[in-house]
């Protein structure tokens, strides 16, 4: 998503009631390895646990595939 900030696609799928951020997470040296530079606003951040549903799932595949 190099046309989009991590900010901004964060809040879209925020506004759709998706739990995501954006940031270095404290990896600053993995993002290194990975090419996304410090200039970037680093990395969008999502987590899968037990408790999520396949809906939870489904609304987050969509709201990527809208980005």
């Amino acid at each position: 998503m190099d046309e989009l900030p991590s900010s901004k696609a964060v809040q879209r799928l925020v506004d759709k009631q998706i739990a995501v951020r954006s940031g270095n997470f404290y990896a600053v040296r993995c993002l290194e390895a990975l090419n996304i530079q410090n200039t970037q606003e680093g990395a969008i951040r999502f987590s899968l646990v037990h408790y999520n549903s396949s809906e939870d799932v489904d609304r987050l595949v969509e709201g990527l595939r809208e980005l």
